[in-house]
């Protein structure tokens, strides 16, 4: 997959998650993060994603709240944590 068509789908998440960060930014601000801070976030969207198991249009306002609240918990961009869960902590 080419890095324009990896941008493509981590702005589109980031309209979902509600980020005001676009996807190069939210990038950047994830590989300025420790190996033990991406582990982390990796463990808290997963933990928030299972929690909200249910159909999209029913889990997407309650998953903007968790993840909102994570991120604000923890001095990042929402759209940060979803690229931590995408990259799985590394």
């Amino acid at each position: 997959m080419g890095i324009d068509k990896k941008i493509e789908i981590i702005n589109a998440l980031g309209i979902v998650i509600g980020s005001v960060m676009d996807a190069t930014e939210a990038m950047t601000e994830y590989s300025s993060l420790t190996p033990p801070k991406k582990k982390y976030l990796y463990g808290e969207a997963h933990r928030i994603l299972r929690r909200n198991n249910k159909p999209f249009n029913e889990a997407q306002p309650m998953m903007v709240v968790d993840i909102g609240v994570c991120a604000a918990e923890n001095g990042v961009d929402p759209l940060t944590i979803m690229l931590a869960n995408l990259n799985k902590g590394k």
